[in-house]
């Protein structure tokens, strides 16, 4: 790979980290807003309690996925994520229109997360 693809894949691999992260700060400053609301009406609620109210936080119902290029996903996730059939990613592996899955074991292949994007996005690029 020359150096533009090298330097084109790491902005794009900046750029989705950079993505993941603002998705992640908007939903975390949703869960705060949440709180701040549950917090403000149990405290109207109950004024007659002492001021330190005991509420669950909304964190503990929450399951943060953070997404990186190097993450290696399986068959599922990346027919979840082009939309193509089991068959049609194999069919471009043997064209070589599609990113090789790395050996994980003698019967398990996986694909990284970046490899996958960078597909993706050369062919809404292309289109």
């Amino acid at each position: 790979m020359n150096e533009y693809g090298l330097l084109n894949n790491y902005l794009v691999q900046l750029s989705n980290r950079a993505a993941s992260t603002i998705i992640e700060l908007e939903l975390l400053q949703k869960h705060i807003d949440d709180f701040k609301s549950t917090l403000s009406s149990k405290c109207k609620v109950s004024r007659s309690e002492p001021e330190n109210i005991a509420i669950k936080p909304i964190f503990d119902k929450i399951k943060f996925e953070v997404r990186h290029p190097n993450d290696l996903i399986r068959i599922k996730e990346v027919i979840k994520m082009i939309g193509l059939s089991r068959s049609s990613i194999y069919s471009g592996i043997n064209n070589g229109t599609f990113p090789r899955p790395i050996k994980l074991s003698s019967r398990s292949v996986a694909w990284q997360r970046g490899m996958i994007e960078i597909w993706v996005l050369d062919k809404v690029n292309s289109g």
